[in-house]
């Protein structure tokens, strides 16, 4: 990886009737799988909302990636380092589930990617950065992370991706997100 590698903000884009699943993501140890299914505990509103599918499942509570299974193979080169790769258990309702359709991508990689003395942002009463008015990466700590995927270490809100891994899931027509210039 150079310094010059460009990297973009992984961000969800907000699709009018969109498939979305309002449940907390439970992970099968004993399976290695993580479920996606009907929660008692929730507060009132539907468990699925919506019709139209893109290749990110839009999963309200869970940070993380839910994506179409087709997507695999630009993250299995990824694996233990920047990310963990599982496969899900979709319960559409009492009876049918969907246990082939979606993978789930947790960000496990966390890079001190920014230039605190160009960037501007704000701090919480903690000290904690609470936004990100005008990002300036530290390309010599990403460069030496070798990732292509990973949050920002101290400001986990933000995905960032190498301009690889755009391109690859750009080649791929990726729908139901988009990425940012940073």
């Amino acid at each position: 990886m150079s310094t010059k590698n460009t990297f973009w903000r992984w961000e969800k884009m907000p699709v009018v009737n969109e498939l979305t699943v309002r449940t907390i993501t439970v992970f099968d140890r004993d399976r290695d799988i993580v479920i996606l299914k009907p929660n008692d505990d929730m507060d009132a509103g539907p468990y699925l909302e919506g019709e139209i599918h893109t290749d990110q499942l839009n999963v309200m509570f869970d940070d993380e990636l839910v994506l179409h299974a087709r997507f695999t193979e630009c993250f299995e080169d990824k694996q233990d380092r920047d990310v963990t790769v599982r496969p899900v258990e979709f319960h559409l309702n009492d009876e049918q589930q969907d246990t082939e359709s979606w993978i789930h991508i947790s960000i496990v990689g966390r890079v001190l990617a920014i230039d605190y003395q160009a960037s501007a942002y704000t701090v919480d009463d903690d000290n904690s950065i609470k936004s990100i008015e005008h990002l300036v990466l530290d390309h010599a700590n990403i460069e030496r992370s070798g990732m292509h995927i990973f949050r920002i270490y101290g400001f986990e809100d933000w995905i960032l991706v190498s301009d690889t891994l755009k391109q690859q899931l750009q080649t791929m027509n990726i729908s139901g997100m988009r990425f940012l210039p940073v």
